[in-house]
């Protein structure tokens, strides 16, 4: 996509300007266009040209329900995007098992609502030509140099390939990702307090077959009911994440995040690009996948990522979407999610106020409900941060609770905004109580990985854990299964207390107690269904078949040995 001629048609007081043609300025200024046509919008971007290619993401829950049905691209995503059926999660017994030797975590049954793998330049990109051809402008090669907020009319000064440029608009909208300009200008930023974790990814092709299908690739390792080639693969491990999404065009994106602490000791003197080639090569699990896939080093990019957050996402005349918005992010959560929300919630408040349909208090009382609701966001996701969830890495029990938790709640919310996009903009009282749940929980399973390790019995029993949840959309199952797992790793914890010193160490983690709890919470659920009955899913989880070894030792180097 070029940038357009200088011409006096690009309109010099448009009512809403969009910092960023990224897929969160694309997407925001498509729907605004599409709810208030007479709306005049102008997006302007520092980049010469739309990239028409990227990395892969997920694309879940209320993001896909968002694109699929708000923005009315189902058909666009299932010709031209991967669709994604589940993910699965890795855990090693030692730094240096194969592939076959990992236990898995993943769903039996894909989710109804539709999933996929996108690439988000690409995605971008073609629905920046359909903002166009409705009529939105869209100004390339304008870097910002200056913003200046106010009501009813806020200043942006951009430098553009023809000289310096003032732009005026009744509402500013900041997509400009990680940039973060208006939080930055204004002063909104606030530290979580979490620790910081180093993000590199890049797009590699040619890795081996997951699934183990022919003579040459990996061996395939215990089978789960459907092939894994388009499902979202983590690898995990102590204070590190590695997640692949496969391309559309073949190959995969390979994205590790890891504590900066551990970064800093994996790196040492070592470019950014060579540390991460190296470490993803000789991650447990993926030496076998990439062992003759190729990196493109083009793709490749790394960032400190930092769990901070904003004072406020809005306010007279200004409104922050996606991730200019730093939304708190979870280890499993998608970056999408918080685009959906946050672009919803930015077009409602700005339709109504350019249409006269809400008064100008009205609108100050919706831009305070929407901040109000945010915060309750953050505080009710504070415990699930990205980086703080890397402590549960890797034990396989730990994060199999944390990962349930986290399916209860999403499943609640695509029930809801699938049925009603305007829930978008509704924090419920449910959402609300499984989150708090999930942030109590999870300081919980932090303290106890915290004391296994210091016992060193993390990760002991990851040998042969498998668990399979199905999705459950709309129902209660996915929280009692959750809720299973968390009261069988508590058990495990209460019997290691109370064994005796000269007792046996390696104990399972109390499949038995796992399966009658979950058993009757399923019993429950189907009784308070009974009254008004629903298509379900049955609940299947297979209790971990432990078959603990000493991990292996070897006289060669291994950057994973210090976090073994």
């Amino acid at each position: 996509m070029r940038p357009p001629e200088p011409s006096a048609a690009a309109p010099k007081r448009p009512d809403v300007l969009v910092l960023g043609a990224g897929l969160a300025g694309i997407s925001t200024a498509l729907l605004l266009r599409r709810r208030h046509p007479e709306a005049r919008i102008l997006v302007i971007d520092q980049r010469s040209e739309l990239p028409s290619s990227g990395s892969s993401v997920p694309l879940t829950g209320v993001g896909s329900v968002f694109f699929s049905l708000v923005l009315h691209a189902a058909e666009l995503l299932a010709r031209e995007h991967l669709p994604r059926y589940g993910e699965h999660f890795w855990f090693s017994p030692s730094p240096r098992a194969s592939l076959a030797e990992l236990s898995e975590v993943a769903a039996d049954e894909f989710a109804t609502c539709p999933a996929h793998h996108v690439d988000t330049a690409r995605l971008a990109h073609e629905l920046a030509e359909r903002a166009e051809a409705e009529g939105v402008e869209l100004q390339l090669g304008a870097r910002v140099t200056s913003t200046h907020v106010d009501w009813p009319a806020s200043r942006v000064s951009v430098e553009t390939p023809e000289g310096p440029r003032e732009l005026h608009a009744r509402w500013v909208v900041d997509a400009s990702g990680g940039e973060a300009l208006l939080a930055h200008a204004i002063g909104l930023l606030q530290p979580l307090g979490a620790p910081a974790a180093h993000l590199a990814g890049a797009n590699w092709t040619a890795l081996a077959s997951i699934d183990g299908d022919g003579e040459d690739d990996v061996p395939s390792p215990a089978p789960f009911p459907r092939s894994r080639e388009l499902a979202t693969q983590h690898f995990v491990g102590p204070r590190w994440r590695v997640r692949l999404c496969p391309h559309a065009g073949g190959g995969a994106s390979v994205e590790l995040l890891i504590e900066q602490s551990l970064w800093r000791e994996v790196a040492g003197e070592r470019g950014a690009l060579e540390a991460y080639s190296r470490f993803v090569r000789d991650a447990p699990g993926l030496r076998d996948l990439l062992r003759t896939a190729r990196i493109d080093p083009d793709s490749f990019h790394a960032s400190r990522h930092e769990d901070r957050t904003v004072s406020r996402r809005c306010d007279r005349g200004w409104f922050l979407v996606g991730d200019a918005a730093l939304t708190p992010q979870s280890l499993f959560g998608s970056s999408l999610d918080a685009l959906a929300r946050t672009a919803w919630n930015a077009v409602d408040v700005i339709a109504d106020d350019l249409s006269g349909v809400a008064s100008e208090a009205q609108v100050v009382e919706r831009l305070g409900r929407h901040n109000l609701r945010e915060r309750q966001h953050d505080t009710a996701d504070a415990e699930a941060l990205c980086t703080t969830s890397l402590e549960l890495a890797g034990d396989a029990a730990l994060l199999t609770v944390a990962f349930a938790l986290r399916r209860s709640v999403q499943s609640q919310e695509i029930a809801r905004v699938a049925a009603d996009p305007h829930q978008l903009s509704v924090v419920s009282w449910h959402t609300l109580w499984q989150r708090s749940l999930r942030g109590g929980v999870y300081a919980r399973l932090r303290r106890l990985a915290r004391r296994r390790w210091e016992t060193g019995r993390y990760g002991t029993k990851n040998r042969g854990w498998q668990v399979r949840l199905g999705p459950g959309e709309g129902t209660l199952r996915p929280l009692f299964a959750a809720v299973a797992q968390w009261i069988g790793v508590e058990y495990a914890g209460l019997r290691e207390a109370l064994r005796p010193a000269d007792a046996d160490p390696h104990v399972g983690d109390a499949p038995e107690i796992q399966r009658r709890t979950a058993a009757l919470l399923v019993a429950l659920e189907d009784a308070r269904e009974s009254a008004a009955p629903a298509p379900s899913r049955p609940l299947a989880i297979s209790a971990p078949v432990l078959e603990l070894e000493p991990p292996g030792t070897g006289e060669e180097r291994d950057p994973f040995a210090s976090i073994e």
